[in-house]
C-alpha cells in the first residue's frame, strides 16, 4: 500500500503526557540546546585552527556551506566515545514509554556528522519569523520555503507555545514525512521522523540574543514505525543556532547527527540530508513571504485603497477610498514538483515582479491540477482534528 501525503486522516492519534513527563521533554530539550551553545562557543574560538582537517564542504548555498565530518576524525570521537561508555561515563538508555531519553552517543551515528555555518543576509527576529511553525498550517506555509522536502505533518503534542514575551516560542513532539531528495528519491520510499522541536530565542549573560531551533528524534512506544513498507522511519538530531551581526547579517551555525533507513547509500545519503539543512537561507524569505500574507489579509478583511485629491494648488490631500483589493493567488507550491518549485522560488526571489507573470496561468486555468488540493487536504484534517478537540 502506497499512501499518498498529506493524507486526509491522521495516521498517529495525540500523544497524551502527563506533568512528569511535559517537565523531562522541556530538561530534556534545555540540554541539547546548552551543549550546542558550547560547541558553538568552541567553534568561534578555534575554528580557524581545526577547522580544514575536521571538515570537508559537501554542499554550498549563497553564504552557507554544509560540511562533512572527515572519516579520520570521526573514528577518533568514536572510539573516544566508547572508551566512556566501557567506564560508565556513556550510558545510553532508549525510552519506551512517553518519557524524554538522553541524547544517542557518538558511537550510535553511522553516518557522519554535518556542519552547516556561514551568514543568512537579515535580522535575526526574521531567521526566528521564518522557522517559527506551532500548528499544521503553518508548517504547511514553511514548507514550501525552508522544509522544501516536508510533505505532511502532525503536531502529537505542544508542550510550550508562544507568549507575548517570546512570540517564537515552542516546543512539543512533532511526526514529520518527507520526501526523498532528487538524488535518491528515484530508489527509497518517503521517511518519517518523530521527534522533539524546541524553538526560541535565548539570552546570553553578556545580553547578546541566540536564536536555536532543535529537531531530535524520539523512541515514543506507540509511535514507532509505521505498519506501511512504503514509508520508512529516519533518525535525527540537530540543534540550529543563529546569531545577529553588526553587518546587518545572522550567523548559522547547524551541528547534525542522522540516520536513514532503507541502504540509499552513503554519498546519496549525505547529500539528500545536506540539501535538508541548506533549506535554511531561505528562512528570510518565508518571513517576507508571511508578512505579505499578513497585510493581503488585512486588506481583504479591511481593504483600503489611498486616492489621491488636490485641495488647493499648493497642497495635496490623501483620502481612503473603500475600493475592492485585487488579490493574486500564490500556486501550491506545497504540491508543486521540487525542480518548478524551485525555478518559482528563485524567480521571486530575483525579481518580486516575476511572480505575476508565473501566477497568471495558474489563476486563469479552467481545470487545476489535483494537486493543488494537496495542502486544503491537510489543512482541513487539521481543522476536523480542531473541532473534534483531539489536539492537545
Amino acid at each position: 500500500m502506497k499512501l499518498k501525503f498529506p493524507t486526509t486522516q491522521r495516521l498517529l492519534p495525540p500523544l497524551e503526557l502527563s506533568d512528569d513527563e511535559r517537565d523531562e521533554f522541556v530538561a530534556l530539550a534545555t540540554q541539547l540546546v546548552d551543549n550546542t551553545l558550547a560547541e558553538y562557543s568552541e567553534y568561534n574560538r578555534h575554528h580557524q585552527i581545526r577547522y580544514r582537517s575536521q571538515w570537508k564542504p559537501v554542499k554550498k548555498r549563497e553564504n552557507l556551506t554544509v560540511f562533512k565530518e572527515t572519516q579520520s576524525h570521526g573514528r577518533r570521537k568514536r572510539q573516544q566515545s566508547i572508551r566512556a561508555a566501557a567506564n560508565g561515563g556513556g550510558e545510553h538508555s532508549s525510552s519506551s514509554s512517553a518519557s524524554a531519553s538522553p541524547p544517542a552517543p557518538e558511537n550510535e551515528w553511522t553516518m557522519p556528522k554535518l556542519l552547516l555555518a556561514g551568514t543568512i543576509v537579515g535580522t535575526l527576529d526574521d531567521v526566528m519569523y521564518g522557522l517559527a511553525a506551532f500548528d499544521v498550517p503553518s508548517m504547511l506555509v514553511n514548507s514550501t520555503y525552508v522544509h522544501g522536502e516536508v510533505v505532511d505533518v502532525e503536531v502529537l503534542h505542544e508542550v510550550l507555545g508562544p507568549t507575548p514575551e517570546e512570540p517564537f516560542r515552542f516546543l512539543g513532539i512533532k511526526w514529520i514525512v518527507k520526501d526523498n531528495s532528487a538524488v535518491i528519491s528515484p530508489f527509497t520510499s518517503p521517511r518519517d521522523l518523530v521527534v522533539l522541536e524546541s524553538i526560541g530565542v535565548r539570552t546570553l549573560p553578556s545580553g547578546e540574543r541566540v536564536g536555536y531551533h532543535l529537531m531530535h528524534s524520539l523512541d515514543i512506544e506507540g509511535y514507532g514505525p509505521l505498519p506501511i513498507k512504503s514509508v520508512l522511519r529516519d533518525r535525527v538530531s540537530s540543534c540550529a543556532l543563529y546569531r545577529q551581526l553588526p553587518n546587518s547579517s545572522v550567523d548559522a551555525y547547524i551541528p547534525a547527527n542522522f540516520e536513514l533507513n532503507g541502504h540509499p547509500g552513503k554519498r546519496a545519503a549525505v547529500a539528500s540530508a545536506a540539501s535538508g539543512l541548506i533549506f535554511s537561507w531561505r528562512a528570510v524569505l518565508c518571513a517576507q513571504s508571511k508578512k505579505l500574507a499578513w497585510l493581503l489579509t488585512i486588506a481583504r478583511v479591511k481593504p483600503v485603497v489611498w486616492d489621491v485629491t488636490t485641495t488647493t494648488s499648493s497642497s495635496t490631500k490623501y483620502v481612503p477610498q473603500a475600493h475592492p483589493v485585487p488579490v493574486v493567488r500564490r500556486p501550491n507550491v506545497f504540491a508543486m514538483p521540487r525542480r518548478e518549485k524551485d525555478q518559482l522560488l528563485q524567480r521571486e526571489e530575483k525579481d518580486p515582479t516575476a511572480c505575476h507573470s508565473a501566477l497568471h496561468d495558474v489563476c486563469h486555468q479552467d481545470k487545476p491540477d489535483e494537486r493543488v488540493h494537496d495542502r486544503a487536504r491537510a489543512s482541513a484534517r487539521w481543522q476536523v482534528d480542531e473541532g473534534r478537540g483531539s489536539r492537545q
